[in-house]
């Protein structure tokens, strides 16, 4: 019940723009508070982290005396006349948003029954979570897996939230959830901005709702679709400083830096997707500032420096680096000769989807909504011979969006799991397609739209990982075995290891994993025994984080080790280790993973 705190916040945030708004855009006074939450979620995790203090009650009286704050603000600032919300549709359209309200609805449902359980939750997006609630601080800490210290830490920090708040991880994957209905919120909003009609509108946000990959990762801990929300409140701010020009305000200028920052902080794939928005915005700010674009340019790059410098600091004192270690994710030679094969690879992990429904989300395509991305070009490209006009923006805009996915394709490595990376792309897709198909019959808009809510479906109840139609359904399998729905094999012997562990009363514990990864559902183990309190720590770590081992030695005397011997992490099978100046020994064993107590 305590996360009604960031709640109310939300509402009196939306009550404050909303009425300040001459407009009464609803649509953007959400976007509008959901950036300024954004950044209130930053701000509270980054403060109480300097001082240790990233538990249940500090987080409970900041979250309370924040609440009370904005409340009071509110009252200040606003009459008490009210405003009537527009949201007249027609019955068809009525239709097309019921089907997305079932998308939503369902997704929402899965997300709260179903623990977090793909492959990154369990190796970088949870451990880290509860590694930061058990050091009360999101400072970097001993790790055999440097992902879970370099990674941009956004979605996590609200996880973070949710979980201190209501004890448990059973909204952990609601925030991806969320990030979804912002984005169909957003696209909307960009559809109209772009001049799209009420039609045209909805049917952006149907095909938002309905992209495959974006069902699944709705009710994951993912966190594709949180860059691409904050991607959406950037594209949005964006198209409202070329309309306004040199009338633009600061305080517009404010939302689009901390959009920009937000969206960084979230994921590094970020950096490739916001460069063509600043190119846009800035060349178009050129045009009526001249020089003096320097002062906006500033006060934007300064807001999204302050988001981030917290976690490029700590990046740097550990890798030397403010993105962390480097990867091997970049293509080796940057050229247009490798950009263009690199693009047509990664459109045919979208194509060929209708081979083999997998339910996969880290390799759905998005077929169809590939399909009529293309089609919406064409029928752009060819406008005056179709004798259809478009506002001066669309052309620009599809352009901008069009740039995001080329320079991903020139930057970033073909791999099989791109398509999930793709998201973004997809998204910022649809208020383009919205604005094209606008421009057609309401019969085949309609048609269209239903062929994409009654394809979507599947994707909804038949996830791979979060199946609801399955004989082993979320509704239906304990929720610790669902957290081993990747490696249902080593569901065993981590029970057993930790009811070794409890029989022999040893509560401070180290982690020895080497290149393996699979941590998470350790913890959760563990949490089945509240009255242990246990302390978890990774220990002979031989990466950049070692640095950080070293300060901890003295105060983490472990009494055992949980050792793991998979060909994924590249240690032998022992029977006896050092930590430090303790000898353990082997007490207990089950194929991969053993327990070794100390002397």
């Amino acid at each position: 019940m305590l996360l009604i705190l960031p709640i109310i916040a939300l509402t009196f945030l939306y009550c404050i723009f909303y009425s300040s708004n001459n407009r009464n855009n609803w649509a953007i006074s959400i976007i509008s508070s959901a950036v300024i939450l954004g950044l209130i979620v930053t701000a509270i995790t980054e403060s109480l982290s300097w001082f240790n203090l990233i538990r249940f009650e500090s987080l409970f009286s900041t979250w309370l005396v924040i609440d009370v704050v904005i409340i009071v603000f509110y009252f200040q600032i606003t009459s008490q006349n009210s405003r009537v919300i527009n949201l007249k549709q027609s019955k068809l359209s009525t239709l097309l948003l019921s089907g997305v309200g079932l998308i939503i609805v369902s997704t929402g449902l899965i997300g709260l029954v179903a623990p977090p359980n793909n492959w990154n939750s369990m190796d970088y997006h949870m451990p880290r979570v509860v590694h930061w609630i058990q050091n009360y601080s999101v400072a970097h800490y001993p790790v055999s897996y440097t992902p879970q210290l370099y990674q941009n830490p956004w979605s996590e920090y609200v996880i973070m939230h949710f979980q201190l708040l209501s004890g448990g991880d059973y909204f952990a994957n609601s925030v991806q959830w969320l990030s979804m209905i912002g984005c169909l919120i957003g696209v909307s909003l960009i559809a109209e901005q772009l001049g799209a009609n009420s039609l045209g509108q909805t049917f952006a946000t149907v095909a938002a709702a309905t992209i495959p990959m974006g069902i699944l990762q709705a009710s994951s801990t993912q966190n594709d679709y949180v860059e691409a929300f904050w991607l959406v409140c950037l594209a949005c701010y964006s198209l409202i400083i070329i309309d306004k020009g040199k009338n633009t305000t600061w305080d517009t200028y404010l939302l689009f830096g901390c959009s920009l920052g937000l969206c960084i902080l979230t994921k590094g794939t970020a950096y490739f997707y916001i460069l063509p928005f600043l190119i846009w915005v800035t060349l178009s700010q050129v045009k009526y500032l001249r020089f003096s674009v320097c002062k906006p340019a500033l006060f934007v790059a300064s807001f999204a420096l302050v988001i981030n410098i917290n976690h490029y600091l700590r990046n740097y004192f550990v890798f030397n680096s403010p993105l962390g270690e480097p990867g091997d994710y970049t293509n080796e030679i940057l050229s247009v000769n490798v950009m263009i094969p690199n693009i047509l690879r990664n459109l045919a992990l979208h194509i060929a989807t209708p081979i083999g429904f997998s339910g996969e989300e880290n390799g759905a395509g998005n077929l169809l909504h590939l399909l009529l991305i293309i089609t919406c070009i064409v029928i752009f490209i060819f406008r005056n011979q179709l004798k259809l006009k478009f506002p001066k923006q669309a052309g620009s805009y599809l352009l901008t969006v069009c740039a995001t996915f080329c320079i991903f394709c020139y930057l970033v490595k073909w791999q099989p799991w791109n398509a999930r990376l793709h998201l973004p792309f997809f998204v910022l897709s649809t208020p383009f397609l919205g604005l094209v198909l606008s421009n057609l019959p309401k019969k085949v808009i309609h048609s269209i739209a239903i062929v994409l809510i009654l394809s979507s479906l599947p994707w909804v109840f038949f996830n791979r990982y979060r199946p609801v139609i399955d004989s082993n359904n979320i509704f239906q399998t304990p929720r610790v075995e669902q957290y081993f729905k990747n490696r249902p094999k080593l569901q065993q012997p981590y029970i057993q290891a930790v009811q070794y562990l409890n029989s022999n009363q040893c509560y401070k514990v180290g982690l020895m994993m080497g290149k393996d990864t699979w941590e998470y559902p350790l913890w959760m183990i563990m949490q089945q025994y509240p009255e242990n309190q246990y302390q978890i720590r990774h220990v002979n770590v031989f990466n950049a984080s070692s640095v950080k081992e070293e300060l901890l030695e003295n105060n983490f005397k472990p009494c055992g080790l949980i050792y793991m011997y998979t060909k994924r992490s590249k240690l032998q099978k022992v029977e006896q280790i050092k930590f430090g100046n303790d000898t353990f020994v082997k007490g207990w064993d089950l194929a991969p993973v053993s327990v070794l107590m100390r002397k």
